[in-house]
Order: structure tokens, then C-alpha cells, then sequence
């Protein structure tokens, strides 16, 4: 074992010396950068949107994982979106955390609205091309949030 995994940070080997223990935490991204086409209808996915079928798919993604994977983290964020509490252009639409109810009912009722046309894409997700935010910056993000600090997990 390397030294780095010792909690004394020495390196000698004695039989008091005791190991940090880690949880393994797998994380899913959805990272989606909007573009104008992305709220156009598709003829490959039955004149779907295509915005809308990578919700759904997120949706079908995590009633699976809440059932086979409980302790992976899932997120989904938006770029070059001009939402109110974006940050640089990242909207961060669904925060990366274990699979959840809340979550789950939040992209639900999401999907619910766009279908019975309470609310338009364009309004959940106002793309913005002018923003030119860059995939470095969006994944220098994302690390960011994969790697905080969460309250009541295992160590």
C-alpha cells in the first residue's frame, strides 16, 4: 500500500498502523450542450425532440439505477444556457448525487409540463450562442462537483 494511504503518513510498516477506508461512488454525468437544433424535431427519433428524448432517456436511467444502483451519483447539466442561476453559462439542472426521489420527481414533472405544453424547452433552457462557453471550463466544472465534499457520506 502506498504511503498516501496511511493515516500516520509514515513509512514504516507495524501492526498499529491503521488505513483509511473508502467507499467506492461511481457518478453519472449528463453534460448537454444546448444548440439550436437541439429543440427541433428529429425524423430519426419518430419527429421526436431531441432534447426531449435525452430526458426521457435520463428518466428511464435513473428508475433503473435507483433500483440496481442506489449509491450512484447521477447530474445533469446544461451549457450555453442563459438560465437565471447559471453559473458562466452552466446550468446545473439536476446537482450530482445519489439517485433520488426528489431528483426523479423534478425530471418527471419536467417532462409532464413539456408534454401537456405548460412550458416550453425554450424556457427551461434558453440556449444562448453568444455565451461560447468552453468544454474545458464545463468539464473543470463538473470535477468540481464531483469531487465536493458531501455532507453524511461514508468515508
Amino acid at each position: 500500500m502506498g504511503d498516501s494511504d496511511r493515516v500516520d503518513g509514515s513509512n514504516h510498516s507495524d501492526d498499529q498502523t491503521v488505513y483509511k477506508k473508502y467507499e467506492i461512488h461511481g457518478g453519472i454525468i449528463f453534460c448537454i450542450e444546448l444548440t439550436s437544433t437541439m429543440y427541433r424535431k428529429v425524423t430519426e427519433l419518430n419527429h421526436k425532440i431531441q432534447l426531449v428524448e435525452i430526458l426521457e432517456s435520463l428518466a428511464e436511467l435513473m428508475s433503473q439505477l435507483i433500483v440496481t444502483s442506489p449509491n450512484t451519483g447521477i447530474g445533469c447539466y446544461f451549457f450555453q444556457c442563459n438560465k437565471d442561476n447559471s453559473e458562466h453559462g452552466i446550468y446545473e439542472f439536476l446537482p450530482l448525487k445519489d439517485v433520488n426521489a426528489k431528483n426523479m420527481k423534478k425530471l418527471n414533472g419536467l417532462l409532464e409540463d413539456l408534454r401537456f405544453k405548460r412550458a416550453t424547452l425554450e424556457e427551461k433552457f434558453p440556449f444562448v450562442p453568444s455565451l461560447d462557453v468552453s468544454l474545458e471550463s464545463v468539464l473543470v466544472f463538473l470535477r468540481e462537483q464531483f469531487i465536493k465534499e458531501i455532507p453524511n457520506r461514508k468515508a
